[in-house]
């Protein structure tokens, strides 16, 4: 018999050890779970603090990108006036030009229709 008690005794050191040793792995993981999730908290901090520096810098890089737009703008505006102003000059130089031009051939046939009337053996 004291085999048999041996064996009792042994399996009820066994059952007591067994939910012992649940309740140690049980702790174990949740100290684990419990410091993960304080690393993810802190984790999730950093990150959301680097999105807003993100936006930041996002939103300055929009409003200095709208005031380059708009210089731009400027400026072509500024190159469309000056291409078209000296066209605009040359133009009116070029009717000038011309009507001197106009002018003169209009003396020339004058000279050549007077020359004509008085005759073509009288050349002085």
């Amino acid at each position: 018999m004291p085999r048999a008690l041996k064996r009792e005794a042994e399996a009820a050191k066994q059952e007591k050890e067994d939910p012992m040793m649940r309740v140690e792995t049980l702790e174990v993981c949740t100290t684990r779970l419990v410091d993960m999730k304080e690393q993810q908290d802190v984790e999730v901090e950093v990150l959301g603090s680097r999105a807003r520096e993100l936006a930041g810098q996002v939103s300055g890089l929009q409003g200095s990108l709208a005031e380059v737009e708009e210089r731009r703008e400027e400026e072509v505006t500024t190159l469309t006036t000056q291409l078209v102003a000296p066209s605009v000059q040359e133009g009116a130089q070029g009717v000038a030009d011309l009507g001197v031009k106009v002018a003169g051939l209009a003396r020339e046939q004058e000279e050549v229709a007077g020359e004509a009337a008085e005759g073509p053996g009288r050349r002085d």
